[in-house]
């Protein structure tokens, strides 16, 4: 086919208002359609950067958050193992231990992580409870044997009653700087010759 055949068949096209104005809004269409798909990809990739932070930082603090266990009664009497969350109470089971019948739990910190109980309220809570290692135990009867020292080497008067029926005291874990790294309140309680414990706020 000649050349300036085709050359005038095109030139002599003419476009109306109408055809001119569809062809304009079809441009500005694909234009703002590249704009959403391009704001959909941003979106989706800082949703998922988001994401991925979040997980890692959960991960983190997960790892160096103490889990404390204890050893609760099952509704049959026997012993199940049982993690605290906050205002939630558990009935422990009465068991022997290395100090006499009491009750027991285990904390589980980061490697290289200490911690230690500190009575809060009662004076007299401090000769109830004992630390070695993991286990922590509460003892309500007390029979104390010997004299009793700080860890300044001083000693410590015992006024301790017979039987004590309640027990509160914080454990602080403390990072491999020996600074403090968090802190969680302990409650203990003795309620029909049942041992109630919760993990306070």
């Amino acid at each position: 086919m000649d050349k300036n055949i085709i050359k005038k068949a095109v030139t002599g096209i003419e476009f109306t208002e109408e055809s001119k104005q569809r062809i304009f809004e079809g441009f500005e269409r694909k234009k703002t359609l590249k704009k959403i798909f391009y704001m959909k990809r941003i979106t989706v990739g800082v949703i998922v950067t988001a994401m991925l932070f979040l997980c890692v930082f959960m991960n983190i603090m997960l790892k160096n958050k103490m889990t404390i266990t204890v050893y609760a009664m099952t509704q049959d009497g026997n012993v199940k193992s049982s993690v605290l969350i906050p205002e939630h109470k558990e009935t422990l089971k009465l068991m022997e231990t290395p100090v006499g019948n009491g009750y027991i739990f285990q904390i589980d910190i980061p490697e290289n992580y200490m911690y230690d109980c500190k009575s809060l309220g009662k004076e007299s809570n401090i000769f109830t409870i004992y630390q070695n290692e993991k286990n922590i135990y509460w003892i309500p009867e007390k029979n104390m044997l010997g004299q009793i020292y700080s860890n300044e080497n001083e000693k410590l008067a015992n006024n301790t009653p017979d039987y004590v029926d309640e027990c509160e005291f914080e454990i602080v874990v403390y990072d491999e700087s020996k600074e403090i790294s968090y802190s969680e309140i302990i409650k203990f309680e003795l309620i029909n010759e049942e041992c109630i414990v919760m993990l306070k706020k």
